[in-house]
């Protein structure tokens, strides 16, 4: 069975997960926040041989290209179908570590590590933290956004994992037990809504998803909150961030950061405006 595997960052390695049970034919495709006008077109001439289509959901006209996942679907053969996974976002260990997009161009990153750590952010707005954390309503934040994304786009559910806890590398990044997971979600659904699988049939024949044995998005990892590790039961918090190996102490990256709140005011707005119920929940007053 010929899948074409669309999204962010996470897409590849739930290609490579779903490729390692021996079922279904892929190839890669660079992520969508990564194409130009050649990129649409190919991933349009792929979508014709394309048996399924597994896709984050994409809004139309991303980055100013035709580039959403039912703009992609259009081009599917007339068995064709769609199977949705969610966007994965979550930093249990250290919930201030987060993502911000400045408006006016939101491909922009921070230097030194692509991530805003909002105590950071907070610090050099001075908003004041008056209150404890509170790493149970954190999660909810997690957990609410995720479900939200799962019921509104039909997405395959990995929502109950999430709420167990687990330990990611970066706010975007999962470890591989929960992309595994995700693989063998998506792999059952795959099989559901295909032609010539009952749903009794695809639960018999779900495949098994391998491990690759190297984490798949372990590049970067993040510092982690000892009160956070110690809250969901988890030792040897990491104290600095780790880019491939090498050690980024936290007021490295804090100091070059606040350079470029600097130089980006509106990054600073628009994480306050964004982030409020987590920096309130983490004790600040926003």
């Amino acid at each position: 069975m010929r899948i074409c595997v669309i999204g962010n960052c996470q897409a590849e390695s739930q290609r490579i997960l779903l490729d390692s049970t021996g079922l279904f034919d892929s190839f890669r495709i660079p992520p969508v926040h990564e194409w130009d006008e050649l990129d649409v077109h190919f991933a349009r001439t792929a979508m014709a041989d394309c048996d399924v289509l597994v896709t984050q959901a994409i809004r139309d006209d991303y980055r100013g290209l035709p580039c959403g996942d039912k703009q992609l679907a259009r081009f599917l053969p007339a068995h064709g179908t769609v199977v949705r996974y969610p966007v994965l976002r979550y930093s249990g260990m250290n919930p201030a570590i987060t993502i911000i997009r400045v408006p006016q161009d939101t491909s922009l990153d921070p230097p030194v590590v692509p991530y805003h750590d909002l105590h950071n952010l907070a610090a050099f707005a001075g908003v004041a933290r008056t209150g404890s954390p509170n790493f149970d309503a954190t999660m909810q934040l997690f957990l609410h956004e995720l479900r939200v994304r799962e019921v509104a786009h039909g997405c395959v559910e990995i929502s109950d994992v999430v709420a167990a806890a687990p330990r990611w590398h970066t706010v975007n990044h999962p470890d591989n037990a929960t992309l595994m997971e995700l693989a063998r979600r998506v792999a059952r659904r795959i099989l559901e809504v295909s032609a010539g699988y009952s749903a009794s049939g695809a639960e018999a024949a779900l495949p098994q998803v391998h491990d690759p044995g190297r984490e798949l998005l372990g590049g970067i990892d993040a510092p982690e909150d000892p009160q956070a590790t110690a809250h969901w039961g988890v030792d040897n918090p990491r104290t600095a961030w780790v880019d491939h190996g090498t050690d980024i102490p936290v007021d490295q990256v804090w100091e070059a950061q606040r350079e470029f709140y600097r130089q980006y005011p509106d990054a600073v707005t628009e994480g306050l405006r964004r982030h409020a119920p987590m920096l309130r929940a983490l004790g600040y007053d926003a």
